[in-house]
């Protein structure tokens, strides 16, 4: 792989990133975002095809691409044995539905994170878009989990599943509008974003909470999986944090350009915890007499 360089040293002391004309869009616009990131920037290239070529190289964004990338098409493969695929397992058509949703949704989030970091270094304005696309699919996947949540919790109790849906339905809705503003996307206040993915993910737990007070602690987990559910987040929130926090790049400036920076510890965990919460679907989804470890 050829490695990528930068061509002229960071400016720590670079203002937040506000919309800027397409002319004036450039490498040091893309060094806006992580001051603690030294080198490894791809020059703005203006071009898809060489935006697709930069895959193949070394730089600080080919773990952030590769990463989603490869968790985007395994999830999708999984649709498709849940979905498509005949089985010989004998889930329920709800079932095999709930957790289709999911790993659609999960993919759509991958690919649509894996092609802003693919196409982040062609233009102003697709950098925009992608990235755009990119906080739209975090919703997604966010409704996903809900979605399959609610299901296995409500199986047999459709009018409370249908309130939950709809709610979270709402909310992903409300949420996604709130990305669409510049100002959700285009400065270097990370505030907004937090308050917004914070708050629609506190209502994922409203079917949760439901399901604790009408069944209690353990036929809640019995009907949801609720460990590999907090698993998720759990996981989640450690990357989250380590995204937000910028660590450990932060106390090892240019240490961890081109892999381990706070940005692919949090694709990482991620990935780890939707295998996770998959996994405990699909456990929920096998009749109890047929259990075992799916994988």
């Amino acid at each position: 792989m050829e490695i990528q360089h930068e061509r002229t040293r960071f400016e720590t002391d670079t203002p937040a990133l506000h919309p800027v004309p397409e002319a004036s869009f450039s490498a040091t616009t893309l060094r806006r975002d992580n001051s603690f990131i030294l080198s490894g920037y791809r020059d703005v290239s203006s071009s898809y095809w060489q935006c697709l070529q930069s895959t193949l190289e070394l730089h600080n964004e080919t773990v952030n691409i590769w990463s989603h990338a490869l968790g985007s098409l395994w999830f999708l493969h999984q649709f498709f044995d849940d979905c498509i695929k005949d089985d010989t397992t004998a889930l329920l058509t709800s079932d095999r539905f709930a957790i289709g949703m999911f790993d659609m949704s999960v993919a759509l989030c991958f690919f649509f994170s894996a092609a802003f970091h693919t196409f982040s270094n062609h233009s102003h304005s697709v950098y925009r878009l992608s990235n755009q696309m990119d906080h739209l699919g975090i919703v997604l996947l966010m409704w996903g989990t809900g979605l399959s949540g609610a299901h296995f919790v409500f199986r047999c109790q459709r009018t409370a599943y249908t309130v939950h849906l709809t709610l979270m339905s709402a909310s992903a809705v409300l949420s996604g509008l709130a990305t669409l503003r510049p100002a959700f996307r285009e400065t270097g206040d990370q505030q907004p974003r937090v308050l917004v993915y914070a708050c629609f993910g506190i209502g994922l737990f409203a079917p949760v909470l439901h399901g604790l007070y009408e069944f209690g602690l353990a036929e809640l987990d019995e009907r949801m999986g609720l460990r590999s559910f907090l698993g998720l987040v759990l996981l989640n929130s450690i990357g989250a944090s380590l995204y937000l926090y910028k660590a450990p790049e932060r106390w090892l400036p240019g240490r961890c350009d081109l892999a381990g920076q706070g940005h692919n510890w949090m694709h990482g965990f991620v990935l780890a915890g939707v295998w996770m919460r998959r996994n405990g679907l699909v456990q929920l989804a096998i009749p109890k007499s047929a259990r075992q470890d799916v994988l």
